[in-house]
């Protein structure tokens, strides 16, 4: 239940991510065009640059390895997280009534991305048909 969880959270930053970089990148693109005679992909290059780091944070389907010990990526900060929380709940510095709360939030946190992800499994595909 874990790893889905985790999954699951990665898939929704990965989500903003992608809502976020779509109008940036028509933005860069258009500025480009505009400003920058000399270079206009230039500022759609860093947008690129930036979806490539943020890629290889989210690491989605595990496939990047760590290049060394001081990359981290959103995996090593949930699991900090949940390190901090147990270690605080073990010495008994959260009080009950805060775990109870924490599990709430987690819980609420679960069924937005699972009514996200119901969303986007019931919006229609765009088929050949429709772009004809």
């Amino acid at each position: 239940m874990r790893r889905v969880l985790i999954f699951q959270s990665k898939l929704f930053v990965d989500g903003a991510r992608d809502l976020l970089l779509s109008p940036i990148s028509i933005i860069a693109g258009i500025i480009g065009i505009l400003i920058s005679k000399d270079n206009p992909q230039e500022h759609f290059d860093e947008v690129i640059k930036f979806g490539r780091k943020s890629e290889r944070w989210i690491n989605l389907f595990e496939c990047q390895e760590h290049q060394d010990d001081s990359s981290t990526n959103l995996e090593d900060l949930m699991n900090n997280v949940e390190n901090s929380i147990l270690k605080q709940a073990q010495s008994r510095k959260v009080s009950a009534q805060a775990l109870v709360k924490l599990k709430g939030v987690m819980t609420k946190i679960d069924q937005e991305i699972t009514k996200a992800h119901d969303r986007n499994k019931n919006e229609p595909e765009d088929s050949a048909e429709t772009k004809e």
